[in-house]
């Protein structure tokens, strides 16, 4: 650790080298095989969005994916997949375009929210207060419920 001054990226490479050269031979095939599966996990997880029709789906299905698709292409031609290996660079046009989507997406649901709201004779008040309130809290409920369903209860909490 002398010649590293106590740089901590120099004081980790020097552990990690220690670290490496103790591992036995058989914990150095168990996390050749761990990391080869957690490849596995990552490579499956990052295929991105199926825009294929659902053939083998019923009605429901169907109905789902014309209801979305318009908006899975938008987000599909506008966002680069970051996940992708010639995308990596693009990671700064990534977030920039994510938070152009989330503007427009709230933008056009504050004013059909408004329009609703006048058709059923509700006032503005009423409908920021419940309608508008509402539908931005269920995605985070949504997001918490499907990571805890996944085991990472301490990232389900906000």
């Amino acid at each position: 650790m002398g010649r590293c001054s106590g740089d901590i990226g120099c004081v980790a490479r020097v552990r990690a080298r220690r670290t490496t050269r103790t591992l036995s031979l058989t914990r150095t095939r168990t996390l050749s095989l761990t990391l080869t599966l957690l490849a596995d996990q990552v490579a499956e997880e990052g295929a991105g969005v199926d825009l294929a029709w659902p053939s083998d789906g019923g009605i429901r299905a169907k109905a789902t994916y014309v209801v979305i698709l318009p908006i899975m292409l938008c987000l599909a031609l506008t966002i680069p997949d970051c996940r992708r290996a010639k995308c990596k660079p693009f990671f700064a046009v990534t977030f920039v375009m994510s938070i152009v989507w989330v503007f427009l997406f709230s933008y056009f649901m504050v004013g059909w929210a408004e329009i609703f709201g006048y058709v059923c004779f509700i006032p503005d008040v009423v409908m920021g207060l419940t309608i508008l309130a509402a539908g931005t809290s269920v995605p985070d409920l949504l997001t918490s419920v499907i990571v805890a369903r996944d085991g990472k209860g301490d990232m389900a909490v906000t």
